[in-house]
């Protein structure tokens, strides 16, 4: 069950919540944090490309000429904080022609104030962007799902 809240969604997957489980256990351990942060980005990334569009291609096998698929747009993951950067390498295991964008802050070097820069490849023309959150009490930020 998903819930939904403008482009927001809450994946009730049962091994997510296992893992969310083991991430909130102030005893995990760094190693342990890390490997139950890429299971719960390998999920989610093979759950948000179901609704990927496919492009026919032409292949050729060792054996014939065949018909094979490649992605319709170029994905760009955007890593948000440090748990958003954990979550990069699970979706490149399942989508490994994504490109990564970046979030972060610059200083203005003459007011010293901190502005929020964010950055995608510039390569792409037709894309579809996922930015990485991974956030362990949803309900802090979407209180009323």
């Amino acid at each position: 069950m998903k819930i939904t809240h403008n482009n927001f969604f809450l994946n009730e997957h049962p091994l997510i919540k296992k893992d969310i489980t083991i991430l909130r256990d102030k005893h995990t351990n760094p190693e342990i944090f890390r490997a139950a942060v890429k299971r719960i980005s390998l999920i989610l990334a093979v759950e948000i490309s179901k609704k990927y569009h496919l492009t026919k291609i032409d292949v050729e096998s060792p054996l014939e000429k065949t018909i094979g698929f490649q992605l319709k747009q170029n994905v760009v993951l955007v890593p948000v904080l440090r748990a958003g950067l954990g979550m990069v390498s699970g979706f490149l295991e399942v989508i490994p022609d994504a490109k990564v964008g970046h979030i972060g802050l610059q200083r203005n070097e003459e007011t010293s104030r901190l502005n929020i820069i964010i950055k995608h490849p510039k390569t792409f023309t037709t894309q579809v962007s996922f930015y990485l959150i991974l956030c362990l009490q949803p309900e802090v930020l979407l209180p009323k799902l």
